[in-house]
């Protein structure tokens, strides 16, 4: 199955890893270059046991990529995972939603038929009705 994995932080970086492993084509996404640089060069932004060993052999394999172009990576993919961060406001406790909307305005236009989104980022109930909503408007099928 071809898998995009739509933010490289903890959530993003260790499922797209583990997707991959498990034998999917996956590419994750990230629009901070220095990220996906780091990424590329075998070094891991974070400490989860193992996740090293992981990215290092499924990147040999050809089974998991890093890019910054969303737009190729979700033409492609049969399953897009948005795992991108949704900070707290610290005066009213809100989550910033700001990033999850922007995600989904952007590989609206770019998902192909029947392919399947999943959000990974901590929302608040509701929010996937209003990701669906951006998605049917923004969508070319």
């Amino acid at each position: 199955m071809k898998i995009a994995v739509i933010g490289c932080g903890y959530v993003g970086l260790v499922t797209g890893a583990c997707l991959a492993n498990d034998g999917h084509h996956v590419v994750c996404i990230d629009n901070q270059k220095e990220k996906i640089d780091i990424l590329l060069n075998n070094k891991i932004p974070i400490y989860e046991p193992g996740l090293e060993d992981i990215i290092s052999n499924n990147l040999k394999s050809g089974k998991l990529s890093f890019e910054l172009n969303i737009n190729n990576a979700v033409s492609n993919a049969d399953v897009i995972f948005i795992a991108v961060g949704t900070p707290t406001d610290e005066e009213t406790g809100n989550a910033d939603l700001s990033q999850i909307y922007n995600c989904a305005r952007e590989l609206a236009g770019e998902l192909k038929e029947n392919a399947l989104v999943i959000v990974k980022s901590t929302v608040p109930v509701g929010t996937c009705d209003e990701i669906e909503n951006i998605i049917k408007e923004n969508n070319k099928h």
